[in-house]
């Protein structure tokens, strides 16, 4: 039609961007421009800090949980680039209450390589999360991660045991189902023998306070399955 003007192509975002800029507006229900960031991370880790500020620094929970899924798949895909981050996800991370960050931070410490010392504070989280969150893909991801570091370490097996008795019977039934799998792994909690108490759970290492938050816009996807 004369006089109409032709329609702009769609322009694809500049991976160079400020990260924060990249990963901020949009339907807060959705991944935006995630993928795009895996990639320009991937090609140039030397961002991954960059990254990991938009998760412990900004003021914008969409961000932090758009920027947790980030660095989580950039884990999965090549956990040497946050393996030198690990003393940060047990603290400053961990601290931040926010599901959607808490979920992710749940399944990087089972991707990555943890001291003896890091695994029992890992412990600490999970079993906090277990506890504590009532989101549920917090409480199937933080069980799930409990039982990879019990395979990795048999005395974190009665920690595992516990969650499991905890959650078997849960009304959420993808969480029951994974404790009821779990429990056929790792069977039941020990008996004592005859005449004595069940021993005690040793004191768990002393977890810092959470600052308080709101919780993260969900995921985008199928909400009946977990991503862990």
């Amino acid at each position: 039609m004369p006089g109409t003007p032709a329609p702009q192509p769609d322009r694809s975002p500049d991976p160079d961007q400020p990260i924060h800029s990249l990963l901020s507006g949009g339907d807060p229900r959705t991944l935006r421009n995630v993928d795009l960031v895996i990639d320009a991370v991937l090609a140039e880790p030397v961002r991954l800090d960059e990254l990991i500020g938009c998760i412990r620094d900004s003021h914008d929970e969409v961000v932090r949980m758009r920027a947790a899924d980030v660095l989580e798949k950039v884990c999965r895909a090549r956990p040497s680039l946050v393996q030198p981050h690990v003393p940060l996800l047990l603290a400053e991370l961990s601290r931040i209450d926010q599901p959607s960050v808490q979920w992710h931070l749940a399944q990087m410490l089972g991707q990555v390589r943890l001291t003896q010392t890091q695994r029992r504070r890992a412990v600490g989280l999970m079993n906090r999360n277990c506890e504590e969150s009532g989101d549920w893909i917090v409480l199937n991801c933080s069980l799930e991660t409990l039982a990879i570091l019990a395979r990795q370490d048999p005395s974190i097996a009665d920690d595992l045991r516990a969650q499991i008795s905890r959650h078997e019977q849960s009304n959420r039934k993808s969480l029951a189902s994974r404790a009821r799998r779990l429990r056929l792994e790792f069977g039941p909690d020990p008996t004592p023998p005859a005449g004595t108490s069940r021993p005690s759970r040793p004191p768990r290492q002393s977890l810092p306070s959470r600052p308080s938050g709101s919780s993260g816009p969900p995921k985008k996807g199928n909400h009946g399955e977990p991503p862990c």
